[in-house]
């Protein structure tokens, strides 16, 4: 079996398409199901468009509906193969109502042969709109597949070991900062001295400029464009709390996972894709507006008994209810049935 992956990033580029597509990519192998990777842009490319239709896939499977989905449906039409559309946080949180955009994600999601969901509340949010798509979701929980590249990240910084630090890996986006209380911070420190530090690459030129504008003027913050994705695990044991400031997310966010599965408690918005994961005060803590923040983040700050804690809970959490190897067959079966070799 072959299978085309199209996907908005890739390694070395990093984010969540690229971590998600990059573990499915590789744990296909083990299945002997042969992989072709393409980002959408690449496929303005005349010669990258022959090339993927020379390989002659069987499948193609698309991450994010409307970014990749586009030229999915297209090439499948083209080549008379399924499409199978893996939705993302932004696919149904955002471009499924989106006036310039709905139409089009709605048509794709007609057109694919199988559409894949991280969580059941997403697959909900796209019935309100679509019901008669149901029996074509399915939910394949997203998991965690971490090397462990030596790094020193304080090091690198002149961060103490001594020192509080907080980590949001997230690509600087407003989506992602929606809830990010850059002043809550700014009290934390001047009361705890605790050190920020936020990784990420510019995905949204036109919200970076002022907000790493305004990051610059706190020497206790620092940001990273990029951090290679067999460093991340370095990183988290290294910090003290994992942040997520999303206002979106698409079930669950793959840097949640890798923090938990880690062992580091996580301060998250209260957003679906968050409670999807974390039960506040057991294995995380969820946080609603910049007062619940401030006091949320100065619990962990103030405990370390606290943080062990939710830690431990969230490193069991993940051991317990996210299998790799259940990913992996998951898609695995999912693509034979979608080509008629096994029922659904």
């Amino acid at each position: 079996m072959k299978i085309a992956i199209i996907t908005p990033s890739y390694p070395p580029s990093i984010g969540g398409n690229a971590t998600t597509s990059a573990r499915l990519a590789d744990g296909l192998k083990s299945k002997r199901i042969k992989t072709t990777v393409f980002l959408p842009e690449q496929l303005k490319e005349k010669k990258n468009l022959e090339k993927l239709e020379k390989s002659k896939p069987d499948i193609v499977q698309a991450f994010h509906a409307y970014k990749s989905g586009i030229i999915g449906s297209e090439t499948c039409k083209k080549l008379g193969i399924p499409l199978v559309v893996t939705i993302t946080g932004t696919d149904v949180n955002i471009n499924l109502f989106q006036d310039e955009k709905k139409d089009k994600v709605k048509e794709i999601l007609n057109f694919a042969k199988t559409i894949v969901v991280f969580h059941k509340s997403i697959k909900a949010k796209i019935l309100k709109e679509l019901p008669h798509i149901k029996n074509k979701i399915r939910t394949i929980k997203q998991t965690v597949k971490l090397k462990h590249k030596h790094c020193e990240i304080r090091k690198k910084l002149g961060i103490s070991k001594n020192d509080i630090v907080f980590f949001l890996p997230a690509a600087i986006r407003q989506i992602k900062y929606e809830n990010f209380h850059l002043q809550e911070f700014v009290k934390l420190n001047k009361k705890y001295g605790i050190k920020l530090v936020l990784a990420g690459p510019v995905l949204d030129e036109s919200f970076a400029k002022g907000f790493l504008d305004q990051i610059k003027k706190h020497k206790w913050i620092y940001y990273i464009p990029k951090i290679p994705h067999d460093e991340i695990k370095c990183v988290f044991e290294d910090i003290d709390v994992a942040l997520n400031t999303s206002i979106t997310e698409g079930g669950m966010a793959n840097a949640v996972l890798e923090a938990m599965s880690v062992g580091k408690p996580v301060l998250a918005s209260a957003i679906e894709g968050n409670r999807s994961v974390i039960k506040d005060n057991y294995n995380g803590l969820i946080f609603e507006g910049k007062n619940d923040f401030y006091k949320n983040a100065q619990k962990l700050i103030l405990s370390y008994k606290l943080r062990k804690k939710l830690g431990k809970n969230a490193k069991n959490f993940i051991r317990k209810n996210f299998h790799y190897r259940n990913e992996i067959n998951g898609y695995a079966s999912l693509y034979r049935k979608a080509l008629g070799l096994a029922k659904y």
